[in-house]
Parts: structure tokens; C-alpha cells; sequence
């Protein structure tokens, strides 16, 4: 009778044992997947700008140079202002390949975990809006909304933001009605807008690649128009 309740506390103990290794396991994976860094900062990446509604960052993929495996911390919008092929590694091991083009818009949720590699010789380049709070229900407003004109192409629109792809013509003068939503205007292409307040005062604004501009919302009635040649940009609204 002892031999047997013996040999049955060794079995218990061993089943014990491994239940306990499973768990320490899992804890221990746990712990490691918690512990994945922030998407930004890192290496090849420079903030632009930072608020309370909005993280900006400017990033690029150099060939061959993988990031680290990293947790986005936040919704998030890449729009790439330099077209190119990357690698992408899950934190499940599983491998992809994706390549984007200039003027690109991508959302993503919070939570999404991977690390990245660029592929192309120029490096793809992105532009990054980390979305923070939601605006506060006084941002919204019934009156003229500044976007969109007829000529911009929606890319995006849910819970957080709409995205929108516009082009200033030369020439071509726009009326800007107020801002009902915060903004952030990502420009693709270089050149020169001129902006005429509601007071008749002009004045010229040169924008390059890869700009962000951040605009809160409000009355901001006024014309603009590109000089020279055409300018073109994607802009959010931010929910």
C-alpha cells in the first residue's frame, strides 16, 4: 500500500513539474512578446513633429539592414513618398514581401508586430502619423469643411481618420473653407503655394518632398494655388 501511494506521489509530482514548465514557459514567452519595442524610435527614423493628437515620423529602409522586431504602440498611417520593396518578418516567423509606391496610404491598428528589411538599392521612405486621442466632440462643427475640393481622391476613411490625395494646379485658384477636423498635410512633391487670406494678404510657402504640416482645426478661410508647376500631397483629417 505505501509502494503504491508512493509511486503515485511520483507521478503527481512529475505531472506537477511539467504543468509548472508549461506555464513558466508561456509566462516566459509572455513576457518576451510585452517586451517588443515601440515601433519608433529607432535607427533610420527622425521625428518631424509631436503633439497631443499626433506622433509624425520620417523613415526610411536602407537594402539589407533589418529593423528589430517591434510592437506599434499606436493606429497608425504610413504614406510613402519613396516607392520600394521591403521584407517583412511576423513574430510568428512568417515571411512576406510588400512594395510600395509614391503617394501609397496605409493604415494599421495598434498591436501589429513584426520586423522590417529594405530590399531596394534607393531606399523605400515613408512618413509616419502615430494617432493619439480622439478629438473632443467641440472640433466638429456643420460649417464649410475645408476638404474635399472636387478634385481629391479619398484613400482612406474609418473611425480615425480620412485620408485624401490632392494635387494644387497652377494657376488654379482653391477656395479653403474652415477646418472641422485637425490635419496633417504630407506633401509628395516640391514647389511653391501661394496663400491668400480673407483680408487680401498673400503670402508664398515652399513645401519639399516629405513635409508634414499640422493644422488645428477653426476658421482658416482662404484661396490657395500652386505657382509654377503643380503640388501634390496627401491629407489626413484626424478624428
Amino acid at each position: 500500500m505505501n509502494r503504491m501511494r508512493s509511486m503515485l506521489w511520483r507521478r503527481y509530482a512529475r505531472g506537477a513539474a511539467m504543468v509548472l514548465a508549461f506555464c513558466g514557459a508561456g509566462i516566459a514567452l509572455a513576457q518576451e512578446q510585452q517586451n517588443y519595442p515601440p515601433q519608433f524610435p529607432r535607427a533610420n527614423a527622425t521625428e518631424v513633429l509631436s503633439n497631443d493628437r499626433v506622433n509624425v515620423w520620417d523613415a526610411y529602409w536602407p537594402k539589407n539592414q533589418p529593423t528589430p522586431m517591434h510592437r506599434h504602440i499606436f493606429d497608425v498611417i504610413s504614406i510613402t513618398i519613396q516607392g520600394g520593396q521591403i521584407r517583412v518578418t511576423n513574430e510568428d516567423g512568417k515571411v512576406s514581401q510588400g512594395e510600395s509606391h509614391l503617394g501609397q496610404a496605409n493604415f494599421s491598428r495598434k498591436g501589429l508586430t513584426h520586423s522590417e528589411e529594405g530590399l531596394s538599392d534607393v531606399p523605400q521612405r515613408k512618413i509616419f502619423l502615430e494617432l493619439k486621442s480622439a478629438a473632443q466632440a467641440s472640433a466638429m462643427g456643420d460649417s464649410h469643411e475645408a476638404f474635399p475640393p472636387d478634385s481629391a481622391t479619398k484613400l482612406v476613411d474609418n473611425d480615425r481618420l480620412i485620408a485624401w490625395d490632392y494635387t494644387w494646379n497652377a494657376a488654379q485658384k482653391v477656395e479653403v473653407g474652415a477646418h472641422t477636423y485637425d490635419t496633417v498635410t504630407v506633401f509628395l512633391t516640391g514647389g511653391t503655394i501661394r496663400s491668400v487670406d480673407a483680408q487680401g494678404a498673400s503670402r508664398d510657402i515652399v513645401r519639399k518632398p516629405g513635409d508634414a504640416v499640422y493644422a488645428a482645426h477653426g476658421p482658416q478661410t482662404h484661396t490657395e494655388e500652386a505657382l509654377g508647376g503643380s503640388v501634390r500631397a496627401i491629407v489626413v483629417q484626424l478624428k
